[in-house]
């Protein structure tokens, strides 16, 4: 449960700094739900992020990415589990998405 309250606290406090679209994770990017928009890993920034420990194992872990388009367009969260890096998606996603050394929370 506290996972839960620590992610609904985190997403609350990206909504009043604007972050209000909602991204998923692809195979070479991200995908802006809301206007149905690609992203490559060129084409956004990653401003901060938080890591939600998990509760009984370290790799239950969740990240959440605040996430901006370069032309600043769009603001929005990536939830991710954080074995998501294990799935199929492409080295220079994965390079972009793990550039950042230390969560906001830490």
């Amino acid at each position: 449960m506290k996972k839960f309250i620590q992610l609904f606290q985190y997403l609350t406090d990206l909504t009043k700094k604007g972050y209000n679209y909602t991204f998923e994770l692809k195979e070479n990017g991200l995908r802006l739900i809301e206007k149905n928009l690609f992203f490559t890993p060129e084409s956004f920034t990653i401003k901060e992020y938080y890591k939600l420990d998990g509760i009984k194992d370290p790799k239950d872990a969740s990240l959440v990415f605040a996430i901006e388009s370069n032309d600043g367009l769009f603001k929005g969260a990536l939830i991710t589990a954080y074995s998501a890096f294990n799935e199929l998606i492409s080295a220079d996603l994965i390079k972009k998405l793990a550039m950042h050394p230390h969560p906001v929370n830490n």
